[in-house]
């Protein structure tokens, strides 16, 4: 039987403090995952690991995890990136996870519309993952409104 006490729940609330995080048990959550993973990928279950995989990107442990590799354990934790931004302090770390958090579970996705490739009328697509990429596919459209000249496949 599992001590469920050591494992970390990718749904638990914001942290309040960053040196009080349980950095052992964030790794060994997202090395199980990751391990699991590569058991369901090598045993064939394509679905099971296309559900681990969503679960691995959707993790907040991951996502706290990855920030402190790239301003603490980093080489170039010092460096500041294209935006000129540096993380030093525990605070802006802190402030770096809540955005992120927030801006990935709060924003409820636009309703695009895109054209058909051989009709003059477009279909709703309601679960774009970037808009951004998708808006400038429908800006680059030759004038019947679809994207055959691009190769785009809509």
């Amino acid at each position: 039987m599992r001590n469920t006490l050591l494992q970390i729940k990718s749904t638990t609330s914001f942290p309040t403090n960053w040196k009080e995080l349980q950095w052992k048990q964030i790794r060994k959550y997202v090395n199980r995952l990751q391990q699991r993973i590569y058991r369901a990928e090598s045993l064939g279950n394509k679905r099971k690991t296309r559900q681990l995989q969503r679960l691995l990107m959707r993790s907040k442990a991951v996502l706290l995890l990855s920030i402190r590799r790239i301003t603490q354990e980093n080489k170039g934790r010092k460096t500041a990136g294209v935006d000129g931004i540096t993380i030093q302090t525990d605070i802006e770390r802190m402030n770096l996870y809540r955005k992120n958090v927030q801006s990935y579970y709060s924003i409820s996705q636009p309703q695009t519309l895109l054209p058909y490739l051989y009709k003059k009328e477009k279909r709703e697509i309601t679960s774009v993952k970037h808009p951004s990429n998708h808006r400038s596919n429908l800006a680059e459209c030759n004038e019947n409104g679809t994207g055959a000249t691009m190769g785009i496949p809509f």
